[in-house]
């Protein structure tokens, strides 16, 4: 049983809200967890925060969690290699391709200086390497940094994620990339058939080497989005 409850800061641009599990006497060694969700308007940045609360007594183990970001595409340009592509950011990632066997035996890394594009149906999920968990010159630092191309009008998108336990444990960043395309655009009922043309899905998200999440401790997992306009 959950319930949802919510404010909100105009004068900031902040909006928090919150989830979490009512008492309940006949289930006390569930686990229980509060999630926060706060969003910050900035004139050329969005910045939203997830904060995962262990509010039970026993240790939350396997966590995962992800934004489900869909960025706009302009001039319906999402299979224009030049106009819609993740430019930067995930050199070396391991890729896991979510269309193909998922049993396979041979790594495959993403290659350095290698545009992401939409050629047809795309559900891939770029992970970090163990031992270099970022590509930003500071192999303590696990963040990641993208850089998107979102349209024929030149229009890009700078995209800094990362996460920390209260401990300040800094957890590694992995990235999924989905695009349906016209195949799988026809089989969804909440998507229309044409509009994998207008965008690309960018995932951020703590999916691997997480550690077991004690009672009252938490994680804080951002993403910041800002929009670098055309000069």
């Amino acid at each position: 049983v959950f319930e949802l409850n919510y404010g909100n800061d105009v004068l900031n641009g902040i909006g928090t809200c919150g989830l979490w599990a009512t008492k309940d006497k006949d289930h006390q060694k569930r686990p229980n967890v509060t999630l926060r969700l706060t969003v910050r308007v900035q004139p050329e940045s969005l910045i939203t925060t997830l904060t995962i609360i262990n509010t039970g007594n026993i240790n939350l183990s396997d966590l995962q969690a992800l934004f489900h970001t869909y960025y706009a595409v302009h001039g319906s340009a999402a299979l224009d290699p030049n106009s819609c592509a993740v430019l930067s950011g995930l050199d070396g990632y391991s890729v896991t391709d979510q269309l193909v066997d998922t049993d396979a035996t041979t790594t495959v890394f993403h290659p350095a200086n290698t545009p992401i594009t939409i050629t047809g149906e795309v559900d891939r999920v770029y992970t970090p390497p163990n031992n270099s968990d970022n590509h930003n010159n500071n192999n303590n630092d696990k963040s990641v940094q993208l850089s998107l191309a979102t349209g024929n009008d030149g229009s890009k998108i700078n995209l800094k994620v990362e996460a920390f336990t209260t401990g300040g444990i800094q957890l590694p960043i992995s990235i999924v990339v989905w695009n349906p395309h016209a195949g799988k655009a026809k089989t969804m009922s909440d998507f229309g058939d044409d509009e994998y043309h207008d965008m690309i899905c960018v995932e951020p998200g703590i999916l691997s080497n997480v550690p077991a999440l004690e009672p009252k401790e938490q994680i804080e997992f951002t993403q910041t989005i800002t929009s670098v306009y055309k000069e």
